[in-house]
């Protein structure tokens, strides 16, 4: 039995509120087959592209829900929120000329508070653009003019965000025992709080965590972030590495997995996967990434360098010595690399050449312990 439209109305929603925009839009569009001028959809269409931060389309379809329903206060005020998104200040103006009857005073005086708040923002945002040209006393205009503006506009994620940036320009100009970062990433977490749909300021806060060495909090900022961005692989790849900074090896090399996932040809997240994977001594896997990675760039050293490790580890000593000395050849100064060469030719019974081959570009071999890896630890 079709579904009438209420209740594909209320299955859109459930969907939107899980982070699955696609579905929801699918289910709006399925609507308007059934009926084309379904404001309520048209509308929330145009806010699910805002959050995909398909402005163009966005605009589009709230402009329609608006002509639609040119009534309602909220269709309004999000038809101004997205010219100015976009710095369209002028058309703005006009929006708020043309449609200033229909609404009352308290309406259209906060609408264009909104432009002046955007004048203000712009303002901000074009200086700060400048700010590596700037001297002491310009930044600290900066800083005082998005101090004010934060002040008067508590709740602004991108006046916040800007401050923070800001604060960080300073704060990385000190000297390293003079860093505060506790500020800034109070602004950013506020920010974050106000819109979660902005993925730059995902990264700048999740880099304040990783920095400070707040892993958790990283964890989970990604973990909560992959609702809002659900094929965004850099949400899994940093994901990834907060997981290992944490330990949690066997996380990260699922986070690597689904980064992997969305963007097969993501070298970083195969590099850091194969690194995971030798961590856990899971070898056969380690060594069928590192040959993945040489497939997707033959010319960086790290696969091969990677794939050499593995297969001393593995027995496979005339691959080792091979793809060693191809990193080698990419990267001449790769100490690691350099070591276990060193170590292929001993273990190929190659002494006079491996020994000659650490004095010359090692200077010493690190030993283990550890039976299960030979005499050498393998780097």
């Amino acid at each position: 039995m079709k579904k009438n439209i209420k209740d594909l109305t209320k299955d859109a929603l459930d969907q939107y509120k899980k982070g699955n925009f696609d579905i929801a839009e699918e289910i709006y569009n399925k609507i308007l087959e059934i009926d084309n001028e379904n404001f309520i959809s048209i509308y929330n269409i145009g806010i699910i592209r805002f959050t995909k931060k398909d402005f163009k389309n966005s605009e589009n379809f709230l402009k329609k829900a608006f002509e639609l329903n040119n009534k309602s206060e909220k269709y309004f005020s999000a038809v101004i929120d997205i010219l100015l998104t976009q710095n369209k200040i002028e058309e703005s103006k006009n929006f708020i000329e043309i449609n200033s009857k229909n609404f009352d005073s308290k309406i259209i005086s906060i609408s264009e508070e909104k432009i002046i708040h955007q004048k203000l923002l712009n303002e901000i945002i074009n200086s700060y653009n400048k700010i590596e040209s700037f001297n002491n006393n310009e930044r600290n205009k900066l800083l005082d003019k998005a101090k004010n503006f934060n002040k008067k506009y508590k709740k602004n994620a991108l006046g916040l965000k800007f401050l923070a940036a800001i604060l960080i320009n300073i704060e990385n100009k000190k000297q390293e025992c003079d860093k505060n970062f506790s500020e800034i990433i109070n602004l950013l977490e506020k920010s974050y709080s106000i819109n979660k749909n902005d993925l730059n300021l995902v990264f700048m806060l999740a880099g304040q965590y990783m920095d400070n060495s707040m892993h958790e909090k990283a964890v989970g900022l990604f973990s909560l972030s992959a609702r809002y961005f659900p094929e965004n692989h850099l949400i899994y790849y940093n994901k990834g590495n907060a997981n290992i900074a944490l330990g949690n090896t066997e996380k990260a090399i699922e986070d690597y997995l689904m980064s992997i996932k969305l963007k097969s040809d993501d070298y970083d997240s195969h590099k850091n996967l194969a690194k995971a994977y030798k961590d856990i001594n899971d070898l056969e896997n380690s060594y069928k990434v590192y040959k993945k990675m040489i497939n997707l760039n033959s010319y960086d050293p790290s696969g091969y360098s990677g794939l050499g490790a593995i297969s001393i580890l593995i027995g496979k000593l005339t691959d080792a010595e091979k793809n060693i000395s191809k990193s080698l050849e990419l990267d001449p100064k790769n100490d690691d690399a350099r070591q276990n060469l060193s170590i292929c030719y001993l273990r190929l019974g190659k002494l006079e050449q491996g020994v000659d081959f650490s004095q010359k570009h090692v200077g010493a071999i690190k030993f283990t312990n550890k039976k299960e890896l030979g005499n050498f630890k393998i780097i």
